[in-house]
């Protein structure tokens, strides 16, 4: 199946979670089976501004990162298995043990997360 226009997110911990040596994340965003943008990195706590890196974060953190980076105008369906991270987006009111840099404002992403269809990849 191809989706017409999706953004895949995905974040993770190095060593246990938490994790004070860091965390990676990434995220793609495919229109009709062609790769438009991507970008993936890593995350210590330094970087967070935070004793520790959690899953739920980087997670979180990746699927900022990817709708701050597509149009304004941007229609299409973020992809993410993180059901945490899902609705942060969609509900905004739940962020404990979020930087305090990543929950300004009712939502960190242009025209507030509820603009945008939020599906979770389910994995085998």
């Amino acid at each position: 199946m191809t989706l017409p226009n999706s953004i895949f997110t995905d974040g993770g911990v190095i060593g246990p979670n938490p994790t004070k040596l860091g965390g990676t994340w990434c995220w793609c965003w495919v229109t009709s089976g062609v790769i438009l943008k991507h970008e993936s990195g890593v995350v210590t706590p330094g970087d967070m501004g935070t004793e520790v890196v959690t899953n739920n974060v980087t997670e979180l953190y990746a699927a900022l990162r990817a709708l701050e980076s597509v149009p304004n105008n941007w229609h299409g369906t973020l992809i993410s298995d993180s059901m945490v991270t899902l609705h942060r987006l969609r509900h905004s009111n739940r962020w404990k043990g979020v930087p305090d840099w990543m929950r300004r404002g009712p939502c960190p992403v242009p025209h507030g997360c509820r603009a945008f269809l939020l599906r979770v990849a389910m994995t085998p």
